[in-house]
């Protein structure tokens, strides 16, 4: 219920009866350019919650849209994470 003015969320559900599958990385590789927007201000934090299994699949996403927008994913990520904007919650 938070205001999308103050907080966007994207939700990628896999498991919805009658719907089609969605997965994470597969809804990031359709918005490549919103993608490299985030990951460009320095006021984003991304908050990744799932299946552990997901992980490797949303990182290669995340890698290949920072390649072709000339962003280092890996030394990004750890500057994120020092930051404490990325958070990862998986089990």
């Amino acid at each position: 219920k938070v205001p999308d003015g103050l907080l966007r969320k994207h939700f990628a559900y896999s498991r919805v009866p009658g719907e089609p599958k969605t997965c994470v990385q597969d809804r990031m590789r359709a918005t490549p350019d919103d993608v490299s927007a985030f990951l460009k201000n320095d006021r984003t934090h991304i908050y990744l919650c799932g299946l552990k299994g997901m992980e490797t699949g949303v990182d290669e996403a995340f890698a290949d849209i920072c390649r072709s927008n000339g962003l280092d994913w890996a030394a990004l990520r750890a500057v994120m994470r020092t930051q404490g904007r990325y958070h990862v919650e998986t089990y």
